[in-house]
């Protein structure tokens, strides 16, 4: 009884393999001056074009989070 529920004699097999993507803006100046590969330069820009509003963080001169949003380019 024992042997045939043992997880050590009978392991299950599992073969769930992740899904990832990966995207790069084709706009090169776009791609150097972003850390996201410029992926959120496009998503920014789609949202925007479909009259949504964009809204991001980035730090100020002395290093503090500063939020903001963009309706337009």
């Amino acid at each position: 009884m024992c042997e045939k529920v043992c997880p050590i004699l009978h392991k299950e097999i599992v073969q769930n393999k992740p899904l990832a993507y990966a995207c790069i803006n084709k706009d090169e100046i776009v791609r150097l001056e972003s850390s996201s590969g410029g992926l959120f330069t496009l998503i920014a820009e789609q949202v925007i074009d479909n009259g949504g509003v964009v809204f991001g963080a980035s730090f100020d001169k002395s290093f503090l989070v500063v939020h903001s949003y963009a309706k337009t380019k």
